[in-house]
């Protein structure tokens, strides 16, 4: 196994946190109220191409 930079380190406990926020806030999706649930989905999908754009980068390619 390959040693990673501390860059790369500190990136993926970024991502990992943010998958982590992103699952926090889908299953909190049961639990609000219906008018609320479109904000969280538009909030969790930004957080989400985030993550994508991120990933994106480690591997060296773009979105």
């Amino acid at each position: 196994m390959s040693a990673l930079s501390a860059a790369s380190v500190d990136q993926v406990r970024r991502l990992e946190a943010l998958s982590g926020l992103v699952s926090t806030m889908l299953g909190t999706l049961l639990l609000v109220r219906a008018e609320e649930r479109e904000a969280l989905v538009r909030r969790c999908a930004c957080v989400a191409d985030g993550i994508a754009r991120d990933l994106a980068q480690l591997d060296g390619s773009e979105l």
